[in-house]
């Protein structure tokens, strides 16, 4: 945001090129501020009584950070996460806002998380995303006499698991 102090006396006229790149805010007291929209380089120029002042901006994308990772979880399982482009820096976020890494590639715990991003440009970008826990399954084993397991010899066969259903993974 660029700002100029506004005096009653004179009179501003501030060009804008393109136009469409920023917008004048007028605030309290007079003062003016421009809010830069578009990404670009823009020429400025601001003229009063006093002179013509101008001013070259150039405004940068803000990164849009992908953060790759697994969906799901098994239960006190971490995973390793990354974005899809190398930044300057990285701030990761718990669902209930700590700091959990400054790390470019942490490995973190199922949760919802909120990546924060700075380019070498100094600009921040913010996504978040969530990886979900699976619970453990509902697994029980059991032998035809419920105590023993007989091994064949030579070579041991080792019993059969089957699954009667699906409902526990």
């Amino acid at each position: 945001m660029l700002e100029a102090t506004y005096y009653e006396s004179l009179t501003y006229d501030w060009t804008i090129s393109p136009s469409d790149a920023a917008t004048i805010i007028k605030g309290e007291n007079g003062k003016v501020s421009l809010q830069l929209s578009k990404v670009g380089t823009h020429s400025i120029i601001l003229t009063s009584c006093s002179g013509v002042y101008s001013k070259s901006v150039t405004v940068y994308a803000l990164p849009e950070p992908v953060v790759i990772h697994p969906t799901f979880l098994c239960e006190g399982q971490t995973a390793k996460v990354e974005t899809n482009t190398n930044y300057q820096s990285y701030k990761w976020k718990s669902s209930i806002g700590l700091n959990v890494s400054v790390l470019d590639k942490p490995f973190l715990y199922p949760d919802t998380y909120t990546c924060e991003v700075t380019d070498v440009k100094g600009c921040k970008g913010v996504t978040s995303f969530t990886m979900s826990e699976l619970p453990k399954p509902n697994i029980s084993l059991s032998t035809p006499d419920n105590t023993d397991v007989c091994l064949t010899d030579p070579s041991p066969a080792y019993p059969k698991l089957f699954a009667l259903d699906a409902e526990d993974g």
